[in-house]
């Protein structure tokens, strides 16, 4: 009987020892899933939600519709044509903690800006990376024909998500103009509006087949 004791004893030990070896656990990464959101409209914002998948609503540009949608944190980001918005920053009212991180780019020749895929590629950001900061909404001008200034809250990722193309012509060796270049958008994360949870998205497409943009293709999924 003590024998058995004394071997269950060093069984118990061994496979203690064993599980402290263990590897830590990969980082649990959700489901990659697909959307198409038109947003063609210039003055229409549609509020979507990661979590359901879904556009929770869609409503025209306005003090009063923004204060409303400002007060609801059942959305994380909304899409206006060329324009995002996070539920964060000055946007909110309801304290909601969106926000966005922009995976940096690299600078060529001065203007020209190649993103880097080779270190936040969607397949390999499976975490968020530590020190990170997201950037909440903030207040932005924009000059309309005849230098009327329209003012709009909305975030950063406005001014690099939807930027594919090159403004500047190039020339090749003969001289001649080139095609203009398409690049592929930056990898960005989202935090929910609760801000508890952090999605990577990848914007895939903002042309439908007949090339008229605002139709947004984007995968995203849940991270660590």
């Amino acid at each position: 009987m003590e024998k058995t004791i004394f071997f269950l004893a060093i069984a118990v030990m061994a496979l203690s020892a064993c599980s402290k070896e263990e590897p830590d656990p990969k980082p649990v990464v959700g489901e990659t899933k697909e959307v198409q959101i038109d947003a063609t409209s210039n003055t229409v914002w549609h509020y979507f939600a990661f979590a359901e998948n879904k556009i929770v609503g869609s409503e025209e540009e306005s003090v009063d519709n923004n204060a409303k949608w400002g007060a609801r944190k059942d959305w994380d980001v909304a899409f206006c044509k060329y324009h995002i918005r996070t539920n964060s920053g000055a946007f909110t009212k309801a304290n909601a903690q969106g926000g966005v991180y922009i995976f940096k780019t690299k600078e060529m020749e001065g203007h020209v800006y190649v993103y880097d895929d080779a270190n936040s590629s969607y397949e390999k950001i499976n975490s968020v990376p530590a020190g990170i900061t997201f950037a909440t909404d903030t207040e932005k001008e924009f000059k309309q024909m005849g230098g009327i200034i329209l003012k709009r809250i909305q975030s950063e990722a406005s001014s690099v998500t939807f930027k594919m193309k090159l403004m500047d012509k190039e020339k090749d060796i003969w001289g001649k103009e080139m095609p203009p270049v398409y690049l592929k958008a930056p990898l960005c994360l989202f935090r929910s509006a609760d801000g508890k949870k952090v999605y990577k998205v990848h914007f895939k497409e903002y042309l439908n087949a007949d090339a008229v943009s605002g139709h947004i293709t984007l995968r995203y999924a849940e991270i660590e």
